[in-house]
């Protein structure tokens, strides 16, 4: 059933990424530069074209993203790239998981493909990520059974998400992710703010605060 095959496809997503975890850890700088060749690689083989996706914002004003998409199927696996990444960090990743599933990757405001973002008072931070990304989505016509996969301080926009719409989550995957207590030892830094200690349960409101 339709249970059954989310299992499966979470699994899958999971062993792909405990893959590249491994090797990060093992070969750093190097695997680096080989997961930059294997992403090239996997999006000429896919012939991952990039298409650009505007979209208006509850809060005001407009998203353009850049959008890689592969695959069919009734989820639709959301691939969100760590901190200054490229989508195409996950264009290997895509390539099997294409296989059983709609699978996209978005490239958010400034990075990328995407050009930053105008709107008045846009902040890069967790909530404002989160609302531009469901935008898109929606505006591509994706807003169910997806299947969220955040890599580093991706992994708290996917928390966020589920959160707010648990509605449109049918899954989540965190890939050695940050959370935003980590985030507090980060003072003075012009990408991090400072935050009291966060409690034991997640707290989305201290949570959508915090800038990535």
């Amino acid at each position: 059933g339709g249970r059954g095959r989310l299992g499966s496809v979470q699994v899958m997503v999971v062993k792909h990424i405990a893959v590249l975890a491994a090797g990060v850890a093992a070969a750093g700088g190097v695997l680096a530069l080989w997961n930059a060749v294997l992403s090239e690689l996997a999006r000429r083989r896919l012939r991952l074209g990039v298409r650009m996706v505007e979209a208006p914002l509850p809060s005001g004003g407009k998203v353009k993203m850049a959008v890689y998409e592969a695959g069919e199927g009734d989820y639709t696996v959301v691939l969100d790239a760590g901190l200054g990444m490229s989508a195409l960090s996950w264009s290997w990743v895509m390539e099997d998981v294409a296989k059983k599933c709609h699978v996209v990757a978005l490239d958010r405001p400034g990075l990328g493909a995407s050009p930053p973002l105008q709107a008045k008072g846009w902040l890069r931070r967790v909530d404002a990520i989160v609302e531009a990304n469901r935008a898109v989505l929606q505006a591509m016509g994706v807003s169910k059974n997806l299947i969220l996969v955040g890599h580093s301080t991706s992994g708290m926009h996917v928390r966020l998400h589920a959160l707010l719409h648990p509605s449109e989550v049918a899954g989540a995957v965190l890939v050695d992710t940050a959370h935003e207590g980590q985030l507090d030892q980060v003072e003075g830094s012009s990408v991090y703010n400072s935050y009291p200690p966060p409690p034991r349960a997640p707290n989305p409101a201290r949570l959508a605060r915090t800038a990535t």
